[in-house]
């Protein structure tokens, strides 16, 4: 019997014991995240693409319908005018929720790559119905690149700014500083000391307090680093209690200067929607610092940093991640020449 393949639009329809083999120990793939993932994105169009063989879940892709997405477009005319071409022609992406991850998951063994064709022909297909510019498979690790995708109508390229990621051995934050290099250590102990002078205080909190000041924190990073608005961070912040979340945030005199969320899966962390008053020094690595530290107190295996500040993650022990790749298809020469465009081929 050959594999076949079912397309659904909630997790819901999908068994969750079938579901959490799949996923096995990976980050932000159980389906506790993905419940989370449609409740923060509710508005937005999914498509859960299953294969099964035997009646066995063996091989899935989740792709959701974006409207606004980050690109890599030098001025603002430009993205601008993306913006608005992604509104009648939007991009169809495999990814994971919120997260920054793949969305896809494939058998290791020889049903491998007869489930990408079957996940690919029919993602396709989905595409045309939905007149989408592109269809992507995005945060594809390298190995992933060159194995799965040859011989398959899908082009690869490179993004730059990869993320980062920082593993844990350690038992507690004491031990992680211990073995830091002379100079970091150095440099944490400066940055603590000038914090304390600047009555600066970083708590973590269960839920997100003070939301419109948040807001307004994160919506100034975003335009310092000229990145499109996330247009998901205030459902994700109203929605952010415990569980899969941790709070930090950053005081002086008891004003909002400083925060950033944790999301957390299966033991991996991930530091998102950093905001900051860039009046205030020295906020920035005390978050990092707070990010850390709780990460090692609930045991976590890993914490992803985010893209940019690379010397001094790297000086934290942060190592890039390889899943800064991604294959697209799309509706004729002209967007697949845009597609490479924006990319490094």
């Amino acid at each position: 019997m050959k594999p076949d393949v079912r397309i659904v639009t909630s997790i819901a329809e999908v068994d969750r014991g079938e579901w959490d083999r799949l996923s096995a120990d990976r980050p932000f793939a159980s389906y506790n995240w993905y419940q989370f993932g449609e409740s923060v994105l509710a508005p937005a169009p999914r498509w859960y693409v299953l294969v099964y063989d035997a009646g066995e879940l063996i091989a899935r892709a989740t792709f959701w319908l974006s409207r606004q997405e980050q690109l890599p477009l030098s001025s603002a005319a430009e993205r601008l005018t993306a913006s608005l071409f992604f509104r009648f022609r939007p991009l169809l992406l495999c990814r994971s929720p919120l997260a920054d991850w793949s969305g896809l998951i494939l058998p290791q063994d020889s049903r491998r790559a007869e489930a990408l064709r079957l996940i690919s022909m029919a993602i396709v297909e989905l595409a045309a119905k939905q007149r989408v510019s592109f269809t992507a498979f995005d945060y594809l690790d390298l190995p992933a690149m060159h194995e799965d995708w040859q011989g398959l109508s899908f082009l690869r390229v490179d993004i730059d700014d990869p993320g980062t990621c920082l593993t844990f051995g350690q038992s507690n934050f004491a031990e992680y500083l211990h073995g830091l290099p002379k100079s970091a250590y150095k440099d944490y102990r400066r940055h603590r000391n000038q914090a304390a002078a600047r009555r600066i205080e970083v708590t973590v909190q269960d839920r997100v307090s003070d939301l419109e000041e948040a807001l307004a924190l994160v919506r100034a990073v975003e335009k310092r680093h000229q990145s499109m608005p996330k247009p998901w961070a205030r459902a994700l912040l109203e929605q952010a209690s415990g569980g899969n979340t941790a709070w930090l945030s950053a005081r002086q005199d008891g004003r909002l200067v400083g925060c950033g969320l944790i999301l957390n899966d299966n033991r991996v962390h991930l530091a998102t929607l950093l905001g900051l008053d860039y009046r205030v020094e020295y906020v920035y690595f005390q978050l990092m610092y707070a990010a850390i530290e709780n990460a090692i107190a609930h045991q976590a295996r890993a914490l992803r940093g985010g893209s940019g500040a690379y010397p001094f993650k790297e000086h934290l022990g942060f190592t890039l991640e390889d899943n800064n790749h991604l294959t697209f298809s799309s509706q004729g020469p002209i967007l697949q020449r845009l597609g490479l465009m924006l990319g490094r081929p």
